[in-house]
């Protein structure tokens, strides 16, 4: 049983990647309802190292200290989590620029504004990160894609 609507679209995000994505992105605003990470996570380290979640991993006092998790990204959710726990959903704008939109919460509408805007930034980030790592050529894809949509 399909849970699409016709009101929904699949994101164009889902292409710049090996398998696509699953997901559909409403033109609403976030709501929460959509929070959690698939388990195609990966981890951006503050240093902005990207590597896979293993969910086998040892506590993080007896981990090695290469990659200090700062993000969990989800490709095919389209989502970034901060260690916080704070959520955003990441699209594309009309420009090709990857942004983030967070993910109602009590927490991030507590924060201050500037706070909230670095978050949203830094969110984006991580998940352009993760697909230079994964899809080195996505902004050519996303180029081409912007050619064919302004000759229509």
């Amino acid at each position: 049983m399909s849970n699409q609507s016709p009101n929904k679209k699949k994101s164009f995000l889902s292409k710049l990647f090996p398998g696509g994505g699953t997901k559909d992105v409403e033109d609403e605003i976030l709501d929460g309802s959509l929070s959690g990470l698939s388990a195609y996570s990966t981890m951006v380290g503050v240093d902005g190292s990207v590597a896979p979640v293993d969910h086998s991993r040892p506590p993080p006092s007896e981990r090695d200290e290469y990659l200090q998790t700062k993000w969990h990204v989800s490709l095919t959710d389209h989502m970034v989590r901060h260690v916080s726990g704070v959520e955003a959903l990441v699209d594309l704008d009309e420009r090709g620029v990857i942004i983030a939109r967070a993910v109602s919460s009590e927490f991030f509408d507590k924060l201050p504004a500037t706070t909230q805007c670095k978050f949203l930034e830094e969110g984006a980030e991580a998940y352009q990160r993760v697909l230079d790592v994964r899809n080195p050529n996505w902004r050519e894809v996303v180029a081409n894609h912007l050619k064919t949509q302004q000759e229509k």
